[in-house]
């Protein structure tokens, strides 16, 4: 479930995740129960409202899996996942109601559940925020690096690049370049050594401890894609795809969802979806004047 070098760290984070639902519950019945506010059937006792937590915790924990939440998110930013966390929590206590509805044993306060779905990612994006903060400036340091080499040497490969040496607090460092025409009398791209070709990726992942392999790779380097892919398919590195949407945008194409898959339209027929529409149109019209 959790990269082999993350999986202490993410441990950690999902009993700080659940343990920050535990404490929101708490102070959600502390706010509602003990703060003055009126209380029409009176105050509950705390243990009716622990049994909850059997059901919020496993749900809590799968809805944040589901969400991306726990895995590696060194170069997502703040609000992204600030935006995943309130989306995670909605559907959490959308559920949550439902479920209380059909419980007919006993009446849970909507109050109180309505002060938790604030508190709960609340405390999660500013823990979650705070902890951001620390890592990147250990980042910056040096430490609790992730290395990476990048396959490509096009402009692409340049901009993959730039990105990550203008953000050191992601804390990736690039062990080298990969490229289809392997020149040794060019052997550096952006300050980074060129390692060899597509053909030398693999005998040095089985000899190097590589974390992430980006793939930067232009037009004319896809003839050694589908290797490329293959070589990797074994390997317990993460993979990335850069895809090229410059090239994509010169082409003028468009994204649409087709139930689910995104399609890029490289080209579509100028008023193409019009033409069929007017025939209809004119063929009824004419048709039936006996033009």
């Amino acid at each position: 479930m959790f990269n082999r070098h993350n999986e202490p760290f993410l441990s950690l984070l999902v009993l700080l995740d659940l343990s920050l639902v535990v404490a929101s519950w708490f102070v959600a019945f502390e706010l509602r129960f003990h703060t003055g506010l009126p209380v029409i059937h009176g105050v509950p006792e705390r243990e009716a409202y622990i049994l909850p937590l059997a059901i919020i915790l496993p749900m809590w924990f799968l809805l944040y899996q589901a969400h991306g939440l726990y895995r590696p998110r060194r170069s997502a930013s703040t609000y992204e996942e600030a935006m995943l966390l309130i989306r995670a929590n909605a559907l959490g206590v959308l559920v949550l109601v439902a479920i209380t509805f059909f419980i007919r044993s006993y009446t849970y306060s909507r109050g109180m559940v309505g002060i938790f779905a604030v508190l709960a990612p609340l405390s999660a994006i500013v823990v979650r925020a705070l902890l951001r903060l620390v890592l990147r400036s250990i980042r910056r340091r040096g430490y609790n690096l992730r290395h990476v080499v990048v396959v490509g040497s096009g402009r692409l490969a340049k901009e993959v690049i730039d990105r990550i040496h203008g953000a050191p607090e992601a804390g990736l460092r690039i062990v080298g370049i990969f490229s289809g025409g392997f020149d040794s009398e060019d052997d550096r791209l952006q300050g980074v050594t060129r390692l060899g070709g597509f053909a030398d990726l693999k005998p040095f992942l089985a000899e190097n401890p590589v974390d992430q392999v980006t793939l930067a790779m232009e037009r004319d380097e896809w003839g050694g894609l589908e290797k490329v892919v293959k070589d990797l398919d074994d390997e317990a590195t993460s993979i990335r795809f850069v895809p090229d949407l410059m090239q994509m945008m010169t082409l003028r194409s468009s994204v649409e969802d087709l139930d689910g898959l995104p399609v890029i339209n490289l080209r579509e027929t100028p008023l193409g979806k019009w033409a069929g529409k007017w025939a209809g149109v004119r063929k009824r019209l004419f048709g039936r004047s006996g033009v």
